[in-house]
């Protein structure tokens, strides 16, 4: 039975899976640096998609920490946000931002919630879906060729991206998505006050963080990461 007890035991629970996962991301971070300095091509590859079923555990990690924060969710409504997630994450996500927007008060901008509803749902299909699609193929074996879900045909379109996997973007995708999670996690906990605070701020800083990165690639780590070391020596 979900009361305020175990929703309080569960957020505790979240937050420290989500310290671990932190570390984790950190630690293969710190390897694949490495291996890009010995420009060890197939164990880039290999952590590269580690990297990327770290990412969407650490998504998926912090979304049930979100609708289990405590004081904000009725018990009735996590339920309904749960049977969402349980089907598709991102309606998970879906359900939960459509009952956060619902604490949001009216402001003198009617077109506040609209705008907010609209900005975040791109978000969530950029930084939520796109990964889960493909988390669910390597988890599944699928690290090379991805199969359709019928299994009858390769998935040519999920294969590109496979391919396409890059330490460097996910760590960028990584950022935007946590900035995703603070403002939804702003609505939940704060909805007139730190949500009318810090909306526009924290999406500003995503947009800066993606227009500053948006050209990143793994050369540039290389070459950042050998000056570095010749500093050292």
């Amino acid at each position: 039975m979900l009361d305020d007890t175990t929703i309080k035991k569960i957020y505790a629970a979240q937050t420290l899976n989500v310290k671990a996962l932190d570390k984790a991301w950190a630690h293969q971070k710190r390897t694949i640096n490495q291996l890009i300095v010995k420009n060890d091509k197939v164990g880039i590859d290999i952590h590269t998609k580690l990297l990327a079923l770290s990412y969407s555990a650490y998504a998926e990690s912090l979304f049930i920490k979100l609708i289990h924060t405590p004081d904000a969710f009725k018990t009735d409504e996590i339920s309904q946000v749960k049977q969402k997630g349980r089907k598709n994450i991102v309606e998970g996500w879906k359900k939960c931002l459509e009952l956060a927007l619902q604490k949001v008060g009216a402001t003198e901008r009617s077109s506040h919630v609209p705008n907010v509803r609209k900005r975040i749902l791109d978000l969530i299909n950029t930084y939520v879906l796109d990964p889960s699609l493909i988390r669910n193929k390597i988890a599944h074996g699928q690290w090379i060729q991805a199969l359709n879900n019928k299994m009858t045909d390769i998935n040519t379109n999920t294969s590109a991206k496979i391919k396409k996997l890059d330490p460097i973007k996910l760590e960028v995708n990584r950022f935007a998505f946590t900035g995703l999670y603070r403002i939804v996690e702003d609505i939940v906990k704060s909805p007139n006050k730190a949500h009318m605070r810090d909306y526009w701020v924290t999406l500003s800083d995503i947009e800066q963080k993606l227009s500053e990165t948006k050209h990143w690639c793994i050369e540039d780590r290389e070459q950042m990461l050998l000056r570095k070391r010749q500093r050292k020596t």
